[in-house]
């Protein structure tokens, strides 16, 4: 039975899995900096599964922009490269895709109970619907209708400077500045903060 490695790849730690048509293995979780790339930590995976089953392709959601099937990552040292992963292990094929992204595709999918309306009122049917992820960083995705479907719009928005709204806030953000050189949202909002 054919087989796909499944990757989850943050800032502080990567998940990985096994996925075939009719099951997901139990997912390993290892932390980021405990290995010098991407291509380690895989093989380190890799290396715990014992089935002669082939692993067809890779499937990674990694935390930053991809760009022609590169992805360095916003808040560690890997980078991440498709075509790499492709010679490093006997994959057919390697997709990377931002994390905010893949989660956002999903979102359309979920059942009412598992969300919250924000800034009060009712739920308007076709809505763009708005992700936000704290974490090491923080990762923000967008899904809108569009034509052809709906369009899932990833963002490195949390790198936005955080803006003062009074002489208190300015106060604040001004020590961030000190302390960061930068006031981000991210530095607010997410692990840094």
């Amino acid at each position: 039975m054919t087989r796909i490695l499944l990757a989850d790849i943050g800032g502080t730690y990567a998940r990985f899995a096994l996925a075939s048509p009719t099951a997901t293995s139990k997912t390993w979780r290892t932390e980021v900096s405990s290995w010098a790339t991407a291509s380690e930590a895989i093989a380190a995976f890799l290396a715990l599964d014992h089935s002669t089953d082939p692993v067809e392709g890779a499937l990674i959601a990694a935390a930053g922009p991809v760009e022609g099937g590169q992805c360095r990552l916003t808040n560690a040292a890997w980078t991440l490269d498709e075509h790499e992963i492709v010679r490093g292990f006997p994959f057919k094929w390697a997709r990377i895709v931002n994390d905010l992204e893949a989660v956002a595709a999903g979102l359309r999918d979920l059942d009412p109970s598992q969300s919250v309306a924000v800034g009060g009122g009712a739920a308007v049917p076709g809505a763009p619907l708005a992700l936000l992820a704290p974490g090491t960083g923080l990762g923000m995705a967008c899904v809108a209708q569009g034509p052809g479907g709906p369009c899932v719009i990833s963002s490195e928005g949390g790198h936005a400077t955080l803006a003062g709204m009074d002489d208190r806030y300015d106060r604040i953000v001004s020590v961030i500045r000190r302390r960061h050189g930068r006031a981000s949202i991210e530095r607010v909002l997410s692990g840094p903060g």
